[in-house]
């Protein structure tokens, strides 16, 4: 989204974190649970699940916040309704690779369903499905490396915990043009171009390095 801002977090390691941010340590305690249970078997042990999640609410949740026990609340009732899908068929937490412009690109896959000669890869999320469907880089490139991995015709879905609901990207028009964006910032990385060029101006004084923009090591 910002050539400097991945300059800053991915090339020269500087945190990006916001620890302050009580709704950021809600998502990231779930999303903690959810990795530990897709490591797991077929059947899930509940009060192991239950231990996992008290273990990541203390460590990684909001649990002093003023709003926490309504966090911890929601928190719960996405792990459940995570719990209550089926794992059968269902390969979790793997890895898939797409080769653009001469790299390869390792993108996470959170589940890969097979079911008889039909493969479904699924993305998850914690919160709600979003007004517009989310057509961006990210969704778009574990489309393509899931169609390369299984064939022309597998099935993506985007599935949002918080109201259980699926959503379908379609790629068909914009493809190309998000496979073009990947190219060109694989070239930026390979000239070491890292300009300051936010998807929206309006985005730069929430960026954790915003009072630092302008400085660029020479080397």
């Amino acid at each position: 989204r910002c050539p400097r801002r991945y300059l800053y977090q991915k090339v020269l390691g500087l945190s990006g974190a916001r620890d302050d941010n009580a709704y950021v340590r809600f998502h990231r305690a779930v999303y903690a649970v959810l990795r530990w249970m897709n490591a797991q078997s077929d059947t899930l042990d509940a009060d192991a699940m239950g231990a996992e999640f008290e273990k990541a609410w203390a460590t990684i949740g909001p649990h002093e916040h003023a709003l926490a026990d309504l966090y911890k609340d929601a928190a719960e009732k996405i792990i459940h309704q995570a719990a209550a899908r089926p794992r059968q068929n269902r390969e979790f937490d793997t890895e898939l690779t797409i080769n653009v412009n001469g790299c390869d690109l390792r993108v996470a896959v959170d589940e890969v369903e097979k079911r008889d000669s039909a493969v479904t890869v699924r993305r998850l999320r914690t919160g709600r499905a979003p007004k517009k469907i989310d057509q961006g880089v990210t969704n778009a490139l574990i489309s393509a490396a899931a169609r390369d991995a299984f064939g022309p015709n597998t099935g993506f879905e985007v599935r949002y915990l918080a109201r259980e609901e699926t959503v379908t990207p379609r790629f068909d028009t914009v493809m190309p043009r998000r496979l073009q964006d990947v190219s060109e910032a694989i070239d930026g990385m390979r000239q070491g171009a890292f300009p300051a060029e936010p998807e929206r101006s309006e985005d730069c004084p929430r960026c954790p390095h915003y009072f630092i923009c302008p400085c660029v090591p020479s080397a």
